[in-house]
Parts: structure tokens; sequence; C-alpha cells
């Protein structure tokens, strides 16, 4: 009898283990309780994080004489030409050979010596060179490799002698106001995102930058993109490469996994459990997607008729397989 209730005792502690993990851990594995999740809003954005590298039409002036600086107008402001940008006054003004030498050789004969330390032409004034001012334009960003760029670096920029300067020292430069631009380099794979006449936001620093792409092009496993803007950026004079993230798409709705979504009768849609627990086809609208995700309109959208279509609604069931209705 001993044996018997043992037997027994044995037996309850085994179906109950069975039923410990047919309720809590055979779900977890497979998912078999959550085969629906629930339509939240929120943002989704397509974007590169990658380096830029700024270009600008611009002018490095060298003294043409020694002594020391006066400067009359600030970092980054416009002015017309034939205005005097600053004063070189006194005797005995010492070059800083190593900070300039490599900013000058690249220079070559690009740069524009100057005794009276006017404009030749308006622009916007900074105190900022690396020496690629004369040859990366916006006539030839285009042609140059991944390699070049690629080599550029932000430690070569400098800030131009605030004192005394030696004749023949960079002192300053003159931008062109129009516009300035940019070049950047994203995987082959994301060249979808991009065409020309997009406009896109950058995003440098602290600062949302609007851009227009104005050339796409593949260079091995790599996608060149030129860029452009008009729009203001205070730091622009003084940055060659900077870190920064290319956001193609933003969108904010209810948020789907893609898998979700199929096609029904040329409609894409997703099932959405009723009231009565069963899976209705629900047509969406997809604004945008990553990939894996896709942002849609909520509750009601208008088709490609004009007509209005009801669609999710936030907090709505959705079925994560489709296939396992059909």
């Amino acid at each position: 009898m001993g044996r018997f209730k043992k037997r027994i005792g044995l037996l309850f502690l085994l179906a109950v283990a069975a039923l410990y993990i047919a309720i809590y851990v055979v779900p977890q594995l497979t998912g078999f309780l959550t085969a629906t999740y629930t339509a939240e809003y929120g943002e989704l954005q397509i974007y590169d994080d990658t380096d830029m590298y700024i270009v600008r039409n611009e002018t490095v002036y060298t003294s043409g004489v020694s002594g020391t600086a006066n400067r009359l107008i600030e970092e980054g402001r416009l002015i017309r030409g034939n205005t005097t940008v600053m004063e070189v006054s006194g005797e005995g003004g010492s070059s800083d050979t190593e900070k300039y030498a490599s900013i000058l050789e690249r220079l070559g004969s690009a740069a524009v010596s100057t005794s009276d330390f006017t404009a030749e032409g308006g622009g916007v004034v900074s105190y900022f060179a690396d020496g690629y001012e004369g040859e990366l334009t916006s006539g030839t960003m285009g042609s140059k490799s991944y390699e070049y760029y690629k080599a550029l670096s932000q430690d070569d920029v400098a800030e131009l002698s605030t004192g005394t300067v030696a004749a023949g020292d960079p002192v300053y430069k003159i931008i062109d106001k129009s516009r300035w631009y940019a070049v950047a380099f994203v995987p082959a794979d994301r060249t979808g995102n991009y065409e020309a006449g997009k406009t896109v936001d950058v995003e440098i620093g602290d600062a949302v930058i609007s851009m227009t792409v104005t050339g796409v092009s593949e260079e091995g496993d790599l996608c060149r993109l030129l860029l452009e803007t008009t729009r203001y950026y205070e730091n622009y004079g003084g940055t060659r490469v900077a870190a920064v993230r290319i956001v193609t798409a933003d969108a904010a709705g209810l948020i789907i996994d893609n898998g979700s979504i199929v096609e029904k009768d040329g409609v894409k849609g997703v099932y959405v459990k009723n009231k009565k627990d069963r899976y209705e086809f629900t047509p969406v609208n997809v604004l945008i997607t990553d990939g894996t995700s896709s942002v849609v309109s909520d509750s009601f959208y208008y088709d490609s008729e004009g007509n209005r279509a009801a669609t999710v609604n936030p907090h709505d069931d959705v079925l994560k397989d489709p296939e396992s209705i059909d």
C-alpha cells in the first residue's frame, strides 16, 4: 500500500511538472501563446550613419607682410567684395612653420597673397584652413575617389593665427555664400534609398541640415552621395570631416512587423483579431519600412482612388504569422 501511494505521489509530481512545462516553458520557446502582438503608435527613421566630407568654393588669403594681426570681421560673417577683413601692423611677426607648412604645400598656387587684407569678392569669412581649399571644390568633388576622401582628416584643419604672422602665412579665407556641398559614402545595398533631387536631413552634432542629393553612384561595394544645401551651419567654415546621420525617411504611425503583412487580392494588409477571437483581413497603408518593421496609417487612410478605407487601430491584436491560419 505504501509503495502504491508513493507511485501515485510520483505520478502526481510528474503530471504537475509536465503541466508546468506545457503552460510556462513551451509557450516561451515556441511563441505559441504570443501569436499576436499589440499595434502601438511609434516613429520610424530610415537612416545611414557615416562620415561626411564638407566641400566649399573658397579662397585662402596669405599675408604679404609680417606683423601683428587684428581681425576686423568675425568668423562666419557675410561681407561684400573689397571689404577689409583684418589689419597687420608692426614688425617681427614669426610664422608657426610646423602648423602651416602642410597647409601651404597643399594650397600651392591656389593661395592669394594680400597686403591690404581685403576680400576680392564677397562671401563668408572664416579663419580655418586645411590646404584642400584649392583642389576640393564643387567642380572636383565628384571625381575624387573614396580613398582620397578616406585620407582626409579633421585634424588637418587649423585655426589661423590671431597674433603675430609672417609673410606667407595663411590668415583668412572667403567662402562662396550661395551654397555649400558634401560627399558621403554608404553601403551599396542602401543605394535604393537615394536618388538625385531627393531631400534628406543630415544630423551633424546638434544641428539638423536639410540637403539635396545631387548625385548617386556606386564605387565598389559603396554608394557615393553628392549633396548640397543653402542652409546655414554655424561650424561649416572650419569643418572638413564630420560623423553624421543621414535620414532618408521619417514617419509616425502604428508599428507593424513586416512578417505580419500579406497581400490579398492585390491589397496589402494584416490579420486582426476581432471581438469573437477570429482573425479578419485588414488593409494597411505602409508609410515607410526599414525592411524589418513598417509604419502604417492608423484608423483610416485614403486609397489611390480617394476612397476612405478603415485600417488597423491602436491596440489592435495583430497576427504575427499569417501563414498559421491559411
